[in-house]
Order: structure tokens, then C-alpha cells, then sequence
């Protein structure tokens, strides 16, 4: 979150964060650096990205890997492709890129905030003369609640990169003997009969959730 934003702005993404986390308080902030959300609007991390699990649009080359052989099994609905590209991040910068949340989103948007290394790696999945599209046209072609209302960031144009159907990510929650336990959470996008969003990539290297049916329930990612 960061570090101009109100005080009552501030506390409620305080407040979120400490309600996902069982308990445990924020320990720092960092900058939001987004294109087209002010510099001091705040957002409330779930966790460290990891990977995205992305049903790729033709044309798209990603790494794939059959989803019976991916870890937490139990988050399968038992619907998804048998193989998924894979997006990674580099292990040396995991530190550095963040899975977050808008608490004040009626929804519960979505944004992933990607280190400068990280970016550049997303700008070679942009396609030079590929048609673009609007944070909120992105958004159409995959439907949902998220779909429903233009009030994404403006004056961003995507390209989409395909059907976002697994998010993961490292964060610190309780283990059942009601410990802390840092651990890597797969999360199914749309599940519980959601609708799955689109995956997007901005010029500049950014990458963005489009779409979709999805809120952040203190379980994670559902509908």
C-alpha cells in the first residue's frame, strides 16, 4: 500500500490485510506503481506472485505443464484444460513482486505489481501490430462481475494473453496447529461457478486481471 494515501484509506487496507493474514498486522508498505492509479491509492497485499496459470490465446508461447502434476491438487474443480501455460517468477525476486487487493472495490479487484526485472520479461509477450484493448474491453471478452462496470485505470491499452484459470502466491498464514507458516497458495480463479478472467499484458510490461467473477473472502480467492 502506500504511504500518502487518507487515513481512513489507510486504515481499512490495514484492516483487510490483518483480517486475510489470521490475525498478523502489515509490517511495511511499498509504493503502488500502476499506470493510471493515483500514487496514493492503497491496496492490500495477499501475497508474494509466484505463478499464473494462463489457457494461452493462439499466438502466445508460454511454458506448459499438465495440471494433474501441479501442486495442491485440491484446488482443481476438475473443468480446466489438461495443460496450462506456466508464467514464473524469477525465484532471486520474489521479494519483489506482489499479488494485491483493492478493499474499497465493491468486488475486490485484483492487481499484480511486477519488479522492473519482471516487467521486462512480460514485454517480450507483447505482440508488435496485435489489436489492443482497453483495461475494461479486456475485461468483456472474459464477462463477470468484474466485466460489469468501467472502472478500471484509464488510458491503459492490453493485450490479452488468455484465460486466467490458477493464481498463486507466498504469504504467511496459520498452520493447523495455529502457528505461523509461511506457504505457497493456489488459488482457482472463478471457482465456486465463477467465471474465469482474462489475463493482459500493457506495452510497458505490466500485467493485468480482466474480468471475471471473483471477491477476496478471508479463504482466499472465490466468487
Amino acid at each position: 500500500m502506500t504511504r500518502r494515501a487518507s487515513k481512513a484509506a489507510q486504515k481499512r487496507a490495514e484492516d483487510a490485510y490483518r483480517t486475510h493474514h489470521w490475525g498478523y498486522a502489515a509490517t511495511h508498505q511499498k509504493p503502488v506503481d500502476l499506470p493510471g492509479l493515483p500514487e496514493d491509492y492503497p491496496l492490500t497485499e495477499m501475497g508474494l506472485l509466484t505463478h499464473l496459470h494462463v489457457d494461452p490465446v493462439p499466438g502466445v508461447r508460454l511454458p506448459q505443464i499438465r495440471t494433474n502434476t501441479m501442486d495442491d491438487a485440491a484446488a482443481m474443480m476438475g473443468y480446466e484444460p489438461d495443460r496450462l501455460g506456466v508464467i514464473e517468477v524469477d525465484q532471486a525476486d520474489l521479494n519483489n513482486n506482489h499479488v494485491s487487493w483493492d478493499p474499497a472495490h465493491p468486488a475486490q479487484r485484483l492487481y499484480l505489481h511486477l519488479s522492473p526485472s519482471s516487467q521486462c520479461d512480460a514485454r517480450k509477450l507483447w505482440r508488435k501490430g496485435d489489436p489492443t484493448f482497453t483495461l475494461h474491453e479486456a475485461a468483456k471478452l472474459a464477462g463477470g462481475i468484474h466485466a460489469k462496470r468501467d472502472d478500471y485505470p484509464k488510458g491503459v491499452r492490453v493485450q490479452p494473453l488468455g484465460i486466467l484459470y490458477f493464481t498463486s502466491y507466498y504469504t504467511l498464514k496459520e498452520d493447523d496447529n495455529n502457528e505461523p507458516s509461511p506457504s505457497v497458495y493456489i488459488h482457482r480463479m472463478g471457482e465456486e461457478g465463477g467465471i474465469e478472467p482474462v489475463l493482459a499484458v500493457s506495452s510497458d510490461g505490466n500485467l493485468w486481471i480482466c474480468g471475471g467473477s471473483y471477491t477476496v473472502p478471508e479463504g482466499g480467492i472465490t466468487q
